[in-house]
Order: C-alpha cells, then sequence, then structure tokens
C-alpha cells in the first residue's frame, strides 16, 4: 500500500499552514503514546530483570540444599539431580536477561532516543524556527508595504533586501517543516510495527530456548521419578515387614 504525499505543496498558504498545524498535534500525540509505551516497555525489562535474580537465586538455593549436610546425606536426597536441575534456572536466567537486552535495544532505546528525544524534539524546534522566521517575513512585509513615495532610495533598497533576506529564511525554515514532518509521517509508517515485530521474534526465541533446556531435562525428569517410585515402594516394603 501506497502512502499519499505528506504535503501536496510547500508554498505559504493557509492550506500549508494548517496542515502543519494538524501534523504537529499528531506529533505531540504521537511523543506521548512513545513515552507511555517506552514507560512501560521499561517497566516489562525491569520484572524480566526481577524474574532473572529469582531463578538465579532459586538455582543456588537448590544447590544450598544439598549441600548443606554430609555427602552421604546429599546424595541421598538426590544432590547430582538437584545439581543439574539447578543449572536449567541458571540457563533461564540467562536466556531472561538476553530477551530483556534485545528488548531495551529493539523498543525502549529507539523509543526514549530515537522518537521522543529526537524526532518528535526536533519537529517542535522547526515548528518554533517557522513561526518566527514567518513573523519576521510579515514583520518585513508590511514594512516595506509601508514604504511611501517620497522615502529615500537607500532606504528603499535597504527595506527590500532586508524583506528579500527574511523571505529566503520564512521559504527555508517552511521547507525544513515540512521535510521533518515528512520524515516523521514515513518513518512511523514501518519503524513501530518494525520494533514490536523484533520483540515478538525475541520472545519467540526466548521461549523456544527454553523450552529446548526444559525439553533437554525429560530423560533426568523420568528417571528421577522413577528413582522416587523404587524408594517408596522399597520403603513400603520395608515397613510392611
Amino acid at each position: 500500500m501506497e502512502t499519499a504525499p505528506v504535503f501536496a505543496d510547500v508554498s505559504d498558504t493557509p492550506m500549508f499552514r494548517q496542515r502543519v498545524v494538524e501534523l504537529q498535534h499528531g506529533v505531540d500525540i504521537l511523543k506521548e503514546g512513545c513515552g507511555k509505551l517506552a514507560k512501560q516497555a521499561a517497566k516489562y525489562c525491569e520484572e524480566l530483570e526481577g524474574s532473572a535474580k529469582v531463578n538465579e537465586g532459586f538455582s543456588r538455593a537448590l544447590v544450598a540444599f544439598c549441600s548443606a549436610g554430609s555427602d552421604d546425606q546429599g546424595e541421598l536426597i538426590g544432590q547430582n539431580e538437584f545439581s543439574k536441575f539447578s543449572l536449567v534456572f541458571s540457563e533461564i536466567a540467562d536466556l531472561t536477561r538476553g530477551l530483556q537486552g534485545e528488548m531495551v535495544e529493539t523498543l525502549v532505546e529507539p523509543l526514549k532516543n530515537e522518537w521522543m528525544g529526537q524526532l518528535c524534539t526536533d519537529v517542535c524546534e522547526e515548528k518554533k524556527q517557522l513561526d518566527k522566521k514567518t513573523a519576521a517575513y510579515d514583520f518585513a512585509k508590511l514594512k516595506y508595504l509601508g514604504l511611501r513615495k517620497v522615502t529615500k532610495k537607500e532606504v528603499v533598497k535597504r527595506t527590500e533586501e532586508e524583506l528579500n533576506k527574511a523571505k529566503a529564511e520564512a521559504d527555508e525554515a517552511r521547507y525544513c517543516m515540512a521535510r521533518k514532518l515528512t520524515e516523521v509521517e514515513l518513518r512511523k509508517y514501518y519503524e513501530f510495527l518494525g520494533m514490536m515485530a523484533a520483540c515478538m521474534e525475541s520472545q519467540l526465541q526466548f521461549f523456544e530456548k527454553g523450552y529446548t533446556v526444559l525439553k533437554e531435562m525429560e530423560p533426568l525428569i523420568q528417571t528421577s521419578k522413577e528413582m522416587v517410585n523404587n524408594r517408596q515402594q522399597r520403603m513400603k516394603a520395608n515397613m510392611a515387614r
């Protein structure tokens, strides 16, 4: 799907000025939305860090649980199996931190640095320059039109030069405004969707890798369950004597 031109004409017309007002209002709304999304994304990343720490803590606790007593007691409890299970939680913590880093890189930082900190801010600055240069041109135009027929030629010439300079600066400010607004409109057409697609791909890879890590534990899980079942059967047999 092709996008329509952002500006049909960049001449200094009421239509152009109205279009600038409309687009700038849209940029203000976009900046606010970027701020809210960045805040929640950052909060999500903080929770991922918290989840990684919890997994690491649980991994250490599993190892410590079997290491507290004698070697015989550790072996009885299942120290070897506990140690292998603990590695799973450690790996999941690493995967979680990897996901966190990718979320920051693909979503949080672009929203904060590129969109809020640069693009949306640039639009605001360009609008200030446009208003300033347009006002200066309007003033120079009124000054020139207000000259009388008896005005000295050198005054007329100087005023005309000031008018031409003010017009050139106003034109340049208008072109800069149009370019910046066009850049924002075109980039938002694909960048936000690109960010979210990258984030969702990171999520998919996180769960796929996590599943692989857990799936590799399946044989150990089954042998552990069989070991538990055998021990229970022996305990029941001993108690029945």
